[in-house]
């Protein structure tokens, strides 16, 4: 699993799950993309996506994955907290309770004060994104079996395509 928050570049990516919140480069080296699930929030460029077995390889384009994974975890934690200061509050008092408490109170004040510093940064970064154009995917080779989503738009390749660029064109995906 990797989370950047930039640009992430390397020479090849296998079974994996990758969130990045910038373009993701794979030509060095072997080039290739297989399995797994890609997720950037510009482009995927590669020399090779998937494979001839059909490996089932998922790209996601669009969005701010790693901030919108962040965003999740961190909403989780804070409920965490709410509904374990909730079972503190019905016990009976104790210095191991009001110590616990406050514990608590310090990590759920910190996770809240986090939580709304990034989403502040995502919806700036989102609008700054939305200037930049769309998302695209553009490889040399791309198999079947692989399943590109761009926005809430989704489609699964079933042949081989050569020098493949896709992108949204209103409410489809077209490969030029």
């Amino acid at each position: 699993i990797v989370h950047a928050g930039g640009n992430l570049h390397a020479d090849c990516i296998v079974n994996s799950s990758v969130y990045c919140d910038g373009e993701i480069q794979v030509h060095s080296g072997r080039g290739i993309i297989i399995g797994g699930k890609i997720r950037a929030s510009r482009k995927v460029s590669a020399k090779v996506i998937g494979s001839k077995m059909e490996s089932q390889t998922a790209i996601y384009l669009g969005g701010l994955p790693s901030a919108e994974y962040e965003i999740n975890h961190l909403r989780m934690e804070v409920e965490e907290y709410d509904n374990e200061m909730e079972k503190l509050e019905r016990q009976p008092d104790s210095p191991n309770k009001i110590q616990r408490m406050s514990k608590l109170r310090f990590d759920q004040s910190v996770g809240r004060m986090k939580l709304a510093q990034i989403e502040k940064d995502w919806e700036a970064a989102k609008k700054k994104l939305e200037n930049q154009g769309g998302p695209r995917l553009e490889c040399e080779i791309a198999y079947p079996g692989m399943l590109l989503t761009i926005g809430e738009v989704s489609c699964r390749l079933d042949h081989e395509t050569s020098m493949c660029h896709a992108r949204l064109v209103g409410d489809e995906i077209l490969f030029l």
